[in-house]
């Protein structure tokens, strides 16, 4: 009996020994193999995108493949649509420099036009004092009324008149006349004022005169464009 007992015990002990080597050696089906672990090399940087593709499930593909279209177009309608954006701001900025850049030229035109003063009754010589004087005191009034308006920079001073050499005909003659703002005195003296070309004519019965605009020596006003003087106010 104690036999039997021994025998049994030592079939335990065997059958024991066995379950640990089984598992051990990684035959249990229930436990994993500890193997050494194995790595897939990257392919190159060129290749990577089709290699990342191509581990992916065929209905991942499709998926990724209509998230790409719908990404894509709506990033079509987006930067469409910032380029009309773009060109409608640019169009809006233009048409609102050629509406400044066309005021101005009808202000230039307004204040170049000819202004004008009947001569004094029986006036034989168009380079006479009498023409002279009445020019002056055309072109003063003319200024007061501008520099009150704002359209001029005032007080005007004084105005003179001189007549253009070799300018006279029997019936016209051409003046150039400078209505004086201001004058100071350095080394030479400086005078700061507006610049007309002027004319009378014994057949019109009138002088008249036009305010000169040079054009400005700054580069931003490169568009500025000088209206033509009138010829009502130049020699001939």
């Amino acid at each position: 009996m104690q036999g039997n007992l021994t025998t049994a015990h030592g079939q335990e002990s065997n059958i024991a020994a066995y379950r640990f080597d089984t598992v051990s050696r990684g035959h249990n089906p229930h436990i994993a193999s500890q193997g050494p672990d194995r790595y897939e090399p990257l392919p190159p940087f060129t290749k990577l995108p089709r290699w990342l593709l191509g581990k992916l499930s065929r209905r991942a593909r499709i998926r990724l493949g209509v998230a790409t279209v719908v990404a894509v177009a709506l990033l079509a309608i987006g930067v469409s649509a910032q380029v009309r954006s773009g060109h409608r701001d640019v169009e809006t900025a233009d048409a609102a420099l050629d509406r400044r850049k066309t005021a101005r030229q009808e202000a230039l035109a307004e204040d170049q036009r000819p202004r004008r003063v009947r001569l004094p009754a029986g006036t034989a010589d168009p380079g006479s004092a009498a023409v002279v004087d009445a020019l002056e005191g055309g072109v003063r009034r003319d200024m007061r009324v501008r520099v009150r308006a704002g359209l001029l920079d005032g007080p005007v001073r004084s105005v003179a008149c001189e007549p253009v050499r070799r300018s006279r005909t029997a019936t016209t003659a051409a003046f150039f006349c400078f209505a004086r703002q201001t004058g100071a005195r350095s080394n030479y003296e400086i005078e700061v004022g507006y610049q007309f070309s002027a004319k009378a004519d014994l057949g019109a019965g009138s002088a008249a005169w036009c305010k000169r605009n040079p054009r400005p020596l700054h580069p931003d006003t490169a568009y500025y464009k000088v209206p033509p003087v009138s010829p009502s106010c130049l020699p001939g």
